[in-house]
């Protein structure tokens, strides 16, 4: 058997129960999931890491020299 979700209008509520017992099928009500609202997102910089250190200006050359150990 399969499960579906539908939203049903108020109205055809009643038509669709008797529908769904007439083919067989069982009814059950799910409570309805709260959605959170998504913040306005700032425009954060690259260079914010995790939020301790905003001004690091991060060199990609030098990193990477330093983690190989090569001058």
């Amino acid at each position: 058997m399969k499960e579906m979700i539908i939203r049903v209008p108020d109205d055809y509520v009643s038509f669709v129960e008797e529908f769904i017992e007439r083919i067989g099928g069982d009814l059950g009500e799910k409570k309805e999931r709260k959605v959170a609202k998504s913040k306005e997102s700032k425009q954060i910089s690259p260079t914010y890491l995790f939020g301790k250190w905003k001004n690091v200006h991060i060199d990609a050359k030098k990193l990477r020299e330093e983690a190989w150990g090569r001058s």
